[in-house]
């Protein structure tokens, strides 16, 4: 099983006491589940990874509601509006740094799986 993790900020409305949170992306099940397939897949370029895991980001965390909050200064003016941000947004910030994060596993993923045993 994978290991990673990579952290976001979420707004959980859902819980008791709703606040910020951090979130692993790698908690939710069907990216973890492609982003395993692309890690399983011999040969792949760091652009083919790069590509695909965009694909799967987006699909998952871009512009869907119970993945976005919004941001306000503090204290706020009387006219403020905030920034809406999603979690796709905030994976593109560092986006080369996460997608060396993957690669580097893939290029060393079977010296990996060999330690965990």
């Amino acid at each position: 099983m994978i290991e990673l993790e990579w952290n976001v900020f979420l707004y959980d409305g859902c819980r008791s006491k709703a606040e910020p949170r951090k979130f692993n992306i790698f908690d939710n099940i069907n990216f973890r589940e492609r982003v395993e397939e692309l890690l399983a897949t011999p040969e792949l370029t760091r652009e083919e990874i790069e590509e695909e895991v965009r694909a799967a980001a987006r699909w998952q965390f871009w512009s869907r509601c119970q993945y976005e909050f919004i941001l306000l200064s503090w204290p706020t003016g009387e006219k403020e509006t905030g920034y809406k941000m999603d979690v796709f947004e905030q994976l593109e910030m560092n986006w080369d740094r996460f997608i060396d994060y993957i690669w580097i596993y893939y290029c060393f993923r079977d010296y990996i799986e060999e330690d965990e045993e």
